[in-house]
């Protein structure tokens, strides 16, 4: 086996073996437009230092990784990620993650890192590596809809208000998905004007506009736009990789609120996310009034408000361990 680095000549094309025929779930954060709009969103101009591990031109794990900031490793501000590709054996697996794990040693040499994973049918060996070396695990949720039960299901798993709310939008809105296919120049400028309208002002650069229409283009995310009367009235961006998709940004219509414009526009993200195969669709993070007894950041009145909302489109409250040091 050897290491294979984001610098090296066949770090792209292995990346894109384990990217397009992955195990589990893969954010589409991660992917390279997507990656390029959160470095703009965040000013954050470190170096990527991904990583595959890999024996002749087969690639077996993929990490992703960017340069430390405050001596602590993540990849632009989200978790690093361990990305497997698919039908990987037992030793492999092993051989693999120890390679992988004295490369991290090597680079973090003594600073720490941020990763996180799904608690499912046990923790990878690398999380079990970093409980050994001290980190403390700390238990977040996520909120999934699984994109393979059939359409019927997913509709009767909406919050009961919500259908009909969906039946009123999808009877009176114009919805129109935007992909790579129908993608038309400009699309971003009315989004953003719209977002403009609504804040009252220009909340980020105009670049970021740009990639997220790179995503677009580039097949890293769609567009649900909603029209009444000919008008724009809502605009939501949706990242996607091939397995996962995720609810990004959404902009409505305030002086609308008293009609449910956003849910008809969530809906219809839900059935295009099915039928282009994505096999999950995140709402983020769930949010609970929960005992501040850790001197933890108390969940916010608005960041319950929010979860509820998102709590109406179904799916299930999935357990996460993220892991710090201590």
């Amino acid at each position: 086996m050897e290491l294979i680095t984001y610098r090296d000549d066949a770090f792209q094309q292995l990346a894109a073996q384990v990217i397009n025929n992955h195990e589990g779930s893969l954010e589409p954060f991660y992917l390279p437009i997507n990656t390029a709009y959160y470095q703009e969103y965040y000013n954050d101009n470190r170096s990527n230092i991904s990583f595959c591990v890999s024996k002749g031109n087969k690639a077996y794990l993929l990490v992703f990784i960017c340069e430390a900031k405050e001596k602590r490793f993540d990849y632009f501000n989200f978790p690093i990620k361990f990305l497997w590709c698919k039908n990987i054996d037992e030793p492999t697996r092993k051989g693999a993650t120890s390679l992988a794990i004295k490369h991290l040693n090597q680079l973090l040499n003594g600073n720490k890192l941020d990763y996180q994973e799904s608690v499912s049918y046990g923790l990878s060996s690398f999380a079990t590596h970093l409980l050994k070396i001290g980190y403390k695990p700390n238990l977040l949720f996520q909120q999934i809809i699984n994109l393979t039960l059939p359409e019927t299901v997913l509709f009767s798993n909406l919050r009961k208000v919500y259908r009909a709310n969906v039946r009123w939008g999808e009877k009176n809105i114009v919805f129109k998905v935007i992909n790579s296919n129908s993608i038309y120049p400009g699309i971003m400028k009315d989004f953003k004007a719209l977002h403009i309208f609504i804040s009252g002002k220009e909340t980020r650069s105009s670049l970021t506009w740009q990639l997220q229409e790179e995503m677009i283009e580039k097949g890293e995310a769609f567009a649900v736009l909603g029209f009444l009367n000919k008008e724009l009235i809502s605009a939501s961006l949706f990242p996607f990789s091939k397995s996962e998709c995720y609810y990004g940004v959404g902009a409505y219509r305030r002086d609308l609120f008293s009609k449910p414009i956003s849910h008809s526009s969530i809906w219809n993200a839900i059935t295009y996310a099915k039928q282009i195969g994505c096999k999950t669709f995140s709402m983020g993070e769930a949010y609970f009034d929960q005992p501040n007894t850790d001197n933890s950041k108390r969940i916010t009145d608005k960041e319950l408000s929010i979860a509820h909302f998102k709590q109406g489109f179904g799916g299930v409250i999935t357990p996460v361990l993220r892991f710090e040091s201590v």
